[in-house]
């Protein structure tokens, strides 16, 4: 009747023998799969690190940059504030308030009068205006001085 087929015995395990070759050829791919998944998953977490590392020094070192800018605007703002206390405390521009705002007069002229009287008057207050200094500290002399220099003789507004 028709053809058979014989079955062959060989042929069986040589299907075996392949399915088992195959099953061992996957396992090597996998195994080898998982390493180099390993081995790249790792160089991309390398390289996230490295560029998140190199962005936080690109912000620090804008930020030093700015600081920096900043610092030189202050001292800019210092000297022109000193320029300008300095221009202020000018004893050429007190004495222009003075005249301009204050309508205040420089004197002509100070005269002094010298009255004739006894000589040993004249020594008498000499030698008690020395004991007076002498008795006084350095700060009252101190103070002395400067509410001398201070004071102002006002001149007629003519």
């Amino acid at each position: 009747m028709g053809l058979q087929i014989k079955k062959n015995k060989d042929y069986q395990p040589k299907r075996a023998r392949r399915s088992s070759k195959n099953n061992k050829q996957q396992g090597y791919t996998l195994k080898y799969m998982l390493i180099g998944g390993l081995i790249i998953f790792s160089i991309v977490l390398f390289w996230i690190v490295y560029i998140n590392q190199y962005v936080q020094i690109s912000r620090k070192n804008l930020r030093i940059e700015t600081l920096q800018e900043e610092r030189q605007s202050l001292k800019r703002d210092k000297l022109y504030l000193q320029l300008q206390i300095s221009r202020l405390q000018s004893l050429n521009r007190i004495e222009e308030v003075a005249k301009d705002e204050l309508n205040m007069v420089k004197p002509q002229e100070v005269n002094y009068l010298a009255l004739e009287g006894d000589k040993e008057q004249e020594d008498f207050e000499q030698d008690e205006f020395q004991s007076e200094s002498q008795s006084l500290n350095f700060r009252e002399r101190l103070t002395t001085l400067i509410k001398g220099l201070t004071q102002v003789e006002a001149g007629s507004l003519d």
